[in-house]
């Protein structure tokens, strides 16, 4: 929202987290936060600690029109959230339109879904998941030929779908 972006002379936060081969870094890959060449090149610098977040407000899922966020009034078109002078409000992104956004950016399914579950479960410490293997704990997504999702599963058990 309010963060500068990668310059020449003055790199800024973009910057050290691209640069600091320890540090892990988040984009919301709504195409509006991020720009999809952006997003590739952040890949680039960083293609096991990036992980994609949604950075998503209450009115995540729900149609487009007028929210409330904080006591301002946010609009809602087109995937894009902003207040009435126009900044972004957050995102309404969520995680599974972020995988089909960086599918569509070029990844395959594999690295898109690594960006969403085995890099964020690495980064916060979480050794029982993030991936799919023997004695892990077992949450999974099902999604449909069109990465539409279909079931959810918790601990191994479906709950949803």
């Amino acid at each position: 929202n309010a963060m500068g972006g990668l310059e020449g002379r003055s790199p800024g936060v973009v910057g050290a987290a691209l640069s600091d081969q320890e540090a892990f870094a988040e984009l919301i890959l709504d195409l509006h936060h991020v720009h999809k060449a952006s997003f590739l090149a952040a890949l680039a610098a960083k293609p096991d600690r990036l992980s994609l977040i949604t950075d998503a407000i209450r009115a995540c899922g729900m149609s487009e029109g007028q929210s409330e966020l904080g006591g301002q009034t946010v609009f809602i078109k087109e995937g894009l959230a902003t207040l009435p002078d126009g900044t972004l409000a957050g995102s309404v992104l969520s995680l599974d339109q972020a995988l089909r956004n960086a599918v569509s950016a070029g990844l395959s399914i594999k690295k898109a879904s690594q960006l969403l579950s085995a890099t964020p479960a690495q980064y916060m410490g979480l050794g029982d998941r993030g991936v799919i293997d023997v004695g892990k704990r077992a949450d999974l997504l099902i999604l449909n030929s069109d990465l539409q999702l279909q079931e959810v599963y918790v601990k191994g058990k479906k709950v949803v779908g």
